[in-house]
């Protein structure tokens, strides 16, 4: 999902020749942080310039959720982790996704990536 979202951006900001603007979150367990992405063309469909620059940044507001393995473990042992913002699915109270520090560094080997209802209606919202 993402490598398609990306892709066609690139691609726009490649055919139109003008800079293509990203934000995305790349948070650590204990701190937030929004960075801001600015992909320039260059040339005639040669390449990019990616400049990642920090936004905001500042210690996570909200209390870490306690590791309880039996809410985020489904029944093959798979924790889901949103691909964009590193929440982890909730499976006891559905549609919830949790900040879990441990969880994000390091990861377990048992993580499987998918999209959060909110990263997803971001990269790929609804048509009007």
């Amino acid at each position: 999902m993402l490598l398609k979202f990306f892709a066609e951006e690139f691609a726009t900001c490649l055919k139109a020749g003008r800079p293509w603007t990203h934000e995305y979150d790349c948070s650590s367990p204990e701190r937030y942080r929004l960075m801001h992405q600015i992909v320039y063309p260059i040339g005639i469909s040669e390449g990019f310039l990616l400049v990642n620059s920090l936004q905001i940044e500042r210690p996570m507001e909200e209390p870490p959720e306690e590791e309880a393995p039996d809410d985020y473990t489904d029944r093959n042992g798979i924790i889901h982790q949103c691909a964009c913002c590193r929440r982890i699915r909730n499976l006891v109270m559905t549609n919830r996704w949790d900040w879990v520090p441990a969880f994000v560094a390091p990861p377990p080997h048992n993580i499987s990536h998918g999209l959060c209802p909110i990263c997803l209606d971001d990269y790929y919202p609804a048509p009007k």
